[in-house]
């Protein structure tokens, strides 16, 4: 009826558990990527529920706090992170790991230092769009990062969702053709045998 309606489009980005919701104005889910009917419940005509977990907002602490906690963490750097803030993928570890070079087995409070404000300096380039995105290989894959950037970037998510797509699309079209060549040689097999 040409009315002006105003909707919602929440990105989750958790791993496995990522999903792309949309929601009217008063916050009721209208549909999404992924129905999960657990205690959020992301199902179309529920009100909409953010993640409840007792993860930091790393932007939120201090330098000495982030030394303090890092201090009480009894795991690896990377699962201390990952638990413990908002935002932090292994890929994203392991590059600014590997960035600063630091030595994951001998950690010291100058490292820690180091790493909370490189991490602090990206999260405010992040708001003021002055990163940049690159590609990344860890765990044999390759894998996008967000580093630091003088200048502004037109960073565009539609970017990312196309290469992501592109991938996927020829990745089926590859099984695809595989599974027919394979059809073909196993009926011709059959033949040849009879």
């Amino acid at each position: 009826m040409n009315d002006l309606i105003n909707k919602k489009l929440i990105i989750e980005l958790m791993g496995r558990h990522s999903n792309v919701i949309l929601l009217n104005e008063n916050d009721i889910i209208i549909d999404s990527a992924r129905h999960v009917a657990s205690n959020r419940n992301i199902l179309p005509a529920n009100p909409y529920v953010f993640s409840q977990d007792n993860k930091l907002d790393f932007p939120n602490i201090s330098c000495d706090e982030f030394i303090a906690l890092a201090h009480q963490n009894t795991k690896n750097f990377s699962t201390f992170l990952q638990n413990t803030f908002y935002g932090f993928s292994k890929c994203l570890i392991a590059y600014i790991v590997n960035e600063l070079k630091i030595d994951l087995n001998l950690l010291t409070d100058e490292d820690y230092i180091q790493f909370y404000n490189h991490t602090l300096s990206l999260i405010n380039n992040i708001r003021i769009l002055h990163v940049d995105c690159i590609d990344f290989e860890f765990n044999k894959k390759n894998d996008y990062v967000l580093i630091n950037s003088e200048k502004e970037s037109n960073l565009n998510i539609n970017t990312f969702i196309d290469d992501y797509y592109t991938y996927k699309e020829k990745s089926e079209d590859f099984k695809s053709y595989r599974d027919n060549i394979l059809k073909l040689l196993l009926n011709t097999l059959g033949k040849y045998q009879k």
